[in-house]
């Protein structure tokens, strides 16, 4: 059955734009350089990628969203690795077990101070296999954690905190059956592996990874020297502090280092650039968990790709993404360094799968400030309940969409050419979800995402129906009428059927069957003297008689 059209006819136009196809490039570094722009050349984030390919062709390139306003970053500027940095933990632990120090059946409580209360399930221990695959059972985060601040979350962690934190956890699952992501996991590992060793984990990471390799910009602590390490931005495009990690839990995402280095550390992994540490790079790339979603090595994610498996780590911080993938089949590697935070954003794993497999899903394209239609600016307002009981409101002013959470500043959100609302001033992302009657929203912030659920308005009972009531007229002579059986409201436009709506929020009304939303609009007085129809991206005033 058509859908009524209450008043609006549509009329739809296509518009296409000759163009004319690039050169192919004629070199390794072009087909980087263009295959990197196709993502990002034009990005409302204004976003800085450093590239390699490394294998029998290898290539470099330094690609930033707007060339008009280039950062000062080269090959060999240091960009914080976040989460990256695990894979080189991996390894000095993998060069432990080569050497007859440990095994990966071995419990966690091995590498831990004596006493130290560490979790279990029903006798089941968390082991170092565990911990590699992240199916400790361990949470994300560890529960004593007090950030003082916020842009440098991790910052005044104490070990202390970290091991006190474990007494506090009680499994739901046995260690091995569940995946479940956790920093807490790989900070007790980079704590126990230097308590072992008797050395610092930063010295830990220069004596076996750094300096075997040749990775001489890598470091963790931040270095004094100006221009050597790259300046963090959130998703909005706004500078953000860097971040910093206790030297002994550095092992969980706390390395800066450049693209040069990162060349380096997949030649090591590819087994090109031989080092005392070649054995071990190659054992962490061993299956350790594949029952569950997703399979793993020691710390890195094993992706079907073409029938072969691909190796990937992507890392993230305030303020920085990066992204190693190995195709050890064909002896070849993609590094990517960002300088902006883009987890909420879809990251680098597609473009890092689409620089080492041309048939791999698409990357996507760059995100472009835009401009929402009023309809979807006030299907989007409204209250809103997020996890935890949090309520959020969501309003339009001025053509512009606002959001505030409960004892929060309200915030401005900006409209890219993905659909999606951001803030200007947070790395946070509000992807409306279309539903029946209105929209809801998905709430995307810190790499993790959360549902809101809207808050209905409650159905008005016949007497305040009663004010609504009435014809209200266009000024073309159009008319719409507003009447009511019991307490379930009806409109019906000149000539066509009539039809139920729903209420939304107070005094405004959605047509599921049409998709048209009806705002009564009131004097000072609170009397109804107006009718807004927003259906198709446009409005019309409908004065009541």
């Amino acid at each position: 059955m058509p859908r009524p059209s209450y008043i609006l006819a549509l009329a739809w136009s296509a518009a296409t734009a000759a163009f004319a196809l690039p050169a192919t490039p004629a070199t390794p570094q072009e087909l980087l350089k263009t295959a990197v722009e196709a993502r990002f050349l034009g990005d409302r984030t204004g976003v800085c990628i450093a590239a390699a390919i490394v294998g029998d062709q290898p290539a470099t390139a330094i690609v930033c969203a707007d060339p008009a306003n280039p950062r000062k970053l080269d090959a060999h500027t240091a960009f914080e690795l976040g989460s990256v940095t695990k894979t080189m933990t991996s390894a000095l632990l993998a060069d432990l077990i080569l050497k007859g120090g440990l095994t990966l059946d071995d419990p966690l409580s091995r590498l831990l101070p004596p006493g130290t209360k560490v979790p279990d399930f029903q006798g089941k221990p968390i082991t170092l296999g565990h911990i590699l695959s992240h199916r400790s059972g361990l949470p994300s985060l560890p529960g004593r954690m007090r950030p003082t601040d916020e842009t440098n979350p991790y910052a005044s962690l104490t070990p202390e905190q970290l091991l006190g934190s474990l007494e506090d956890v009680k499994l739901e699952a046995a260690p091995g059956t569940h995946y479940r992501y956790s920093n807490f996991a790989m900070m007790l590992l980079s704590y126990g592996l230097a308590r072992r060793s008797g050395k610092d984990f930063p010295t830990l990471l220069a004596e076996g990874i750094f300096q075997p390799l040749g990775m001489t910009d890598a470091h963790v602590a931040r270095l004094e020297k100006p221009g050597m390490e790259v300046q963090g931005h959130r998703s909005s495009g706004r500078p953000t502090p860097p971040w910093d990690f206790p030297g002994d839990l550095a092992g969980a995402g706390g390395v800066r280092a450049s693209l040069t280095d990162l060349v380096h550390y997949v030649e090591g992994e590819l087994g090109t650039r031989q080092s005392s540490i070649t054995p071990a790079l190659r054992l962490t790339q061993a299956t350790v968990a594949d029952a569950t979603l997703p399979a793993m090595a020691m710390n890195w994610i094993l992706v079907p790709l073409g029938g072969r498996n691909i190796l990937v780590h992507e890392g993230s911080t305030g303020g920085f993404t990066s992204l190693v993938a190995l195709d050890p089949e064909n002896h070849q590697g993609a590094v990517l360094l960002a300088d902006t935070s883009l987890a909420n954003l879809g990251g680098l794993i597609p473009l890092g799968l689409t620089l080492l497999d041309a048939n791999a899903p698409p990357a996507g394209f760059p995100r472009r400030r835009s401009t929402p239609g009023e309809l979807l600016l006030s299907r989007m307002a409204g209250r809103f309940i997020l996890a935890g009981d949090q309520k959020m409101y969501l309003e339009v002013k001025d053509g512009k969409l606002y959001a505030q959470a409960e004892g929060q500043a309200r915030l401005e959100l900006g409209y890219d050419s993905t659909g999606d609302f951001f803030a200007e001033d947070l790395d946070l992302i509000i992807h409306p979800v279309r539903g029946a009657k209105s929209y809801t929203f998905v709430l995307r912030q810190g790499g993790g995402q959360v549902k809101a659920e809207r808050v209905l308005a409650e159905a008005p009972d016949a007497k305040a129906l009663k004010a609504l009531l009435g014809q209200y007229k266009v000024p073309t002579g159009f008319s719409v009428t507003v009447t009511a059986h019991g307490e379930q409201l009806y409109v019906q436009g000149s000539g066509q059927a009539e039809t139920p709506v729903e209420a939304t929020d107070k005094d405004v009304f959605y047509s599921d069957a049409s998709g048209a939303e009806f705002t009564f609009v009131r004097n000072a007085a609170g009397k109804v003297t107006s009718l807004l129809l927003r259906q198709n991206g446009q409005t019309v005033t409908a004065v009541k008689k």
